[in-house]
């Protein structure tokens, strides 16, 4: 193996010992975050311009707010219930 390679290998459980450190809801944030850059498509120029999925998404969602589907909670109110499920 290389250095390089055990370098790269102690920093991921390195990373992983941290992560799972974390409270649940942090983890949950990260994994997200993950998630969202995985998916993002890597030929796209402009990092910053959403995909037609996204897209379409963002427009469902102000939709349902809109045509009163779903009822928007405050962002502190959010992160404190998120919390007590996930301590």
């Amino acid at each position: 193996m290389s250095t390089t390679t055990i370098a790269v290998a102690d920093e991921l459980a390195n990373l992983e010992k941290s992560i799972l450190a974390l409270p649940r809801h942090g983890q949950t944030y990260l994994l997200e975050m993950l998630r969202l850059h995985l998916a993002a498509d890597p030929e796209d120029d402009d990092p910053g311009e959403l995909s037609p999925a996204w897209q379409a998404e963002i427009a469902r969602r102000l939709r349902d707010l809109d045509e009163g589907r779903v009822q928007p909670i405050d962002g502190d109110e959010f992160l404190a219930k998120l919390a007590s499920l996930y301590p």
